[in-house]
């Protein structure tokens, strides 16, 4: 049987409004790494998997079927370009909405609203200026978005 070292730091936390003890560990086998650069390291990992978890819901990564490197690497790009133009925007309208809590699930919902009255409305061939202009369609927000105010 083998043995090894290992560095670990353990993070106690408490909910104070539930007082509910949470308990978090990580592990590394260099022995030289402090405290706070495991903690940062593991949070850049975390950050690194919710990003290649939303490109796969929002952005079509999981449809890549393509076996061939360079499709695989444009469509890899492609995909994380979207992920970063969608946090943008989502920056700007939770501003404008005063919403910190604005997910990308809450601005696919307004993009897709505002599509839906701009071009399915259209379709009606009605004249629809006195109910819906575009300034009123470029604002439009759903009163069901998952983390509405």
């Amino acid at each position: 049987m083998s043995e090894f070292m290992l560095n670990v730091v353990s993070i106690v936390a408490t909910n104070t409004k539930t007082g509910k003890v949470y308990h978090t560990h990580f592990f590394s086998n260099d022995l030289q790494l402090s405290a706070e650069a495991m903690i940062e390291y593991y949070a850049l990992r975390f950050q690194i998997e919710f990003d290649f978890r939303e490109t796969k819901q929002l952005f079509g990564l999981h449809k890549l079927k393509n076996y061939h490197q360079i499709q695989m690497t444009n469509m890899f790009h492609l995909a994380f370009l979207a992920l970063l133009t969608a946090r943008i925007w989502q920056q700007q309208w939770a501003k404008k909405l005063q919403n910190p809590k604005l997910s990308l699930l809450d601005l696919k919902s307004i993009f897709k609203a505002q599509w839906i009255l701009k071009n399915a409305l259209i379709l009606d061939q009605k004249d629809l200026s006195p109910f819906f202009n575009s300034d009123f369609i470029a604002n439009f927000v759903p009163n069901d978005l998952i983390n509405a105010a």
